[in-house]
């Protein structure tokens, strides 16, 4: 993947030569920073607390559901964040 960001915030993305012309995408197209930490701490603590009632440990549960609730709030934050942003 080629992926080229220009003043205006708008990308140039390619994903191979074989696949085609060159996609432009704006910066309003494109998902806050927030959004996608908070999705992947969202995972991050779904696998925590998974592994934790797995294996019976009550910590490693708890910590699970601290990141996935962090995880929930950064998401929110950048979801307002690209309402305004429209």
């Amino acid at each position: 993947m080629y992926a080229v960001s220009f003043p205006g915030k708008t990308s140039l993305v390619q994903s191979s030569p074989e696949q085609g012309p060159l996609m432009f995408y704006s910066g309003s197209d494109r998902m806050d920073k927030d959004r996608v930490a908070g999705s992947a701490k969202e995972v991050k603590g779904s696998l925590k607390e998974a592994a934790g009632k797995r294996g019976g440990d009550a910590k490693l549960e708890a910590e699970g559901r601290g990141n996935k609730a962090e995880g929930k709030v950064r998401n929110a934050v950048g979801g307002m964040k690209d309402a305004v942003k429209k």
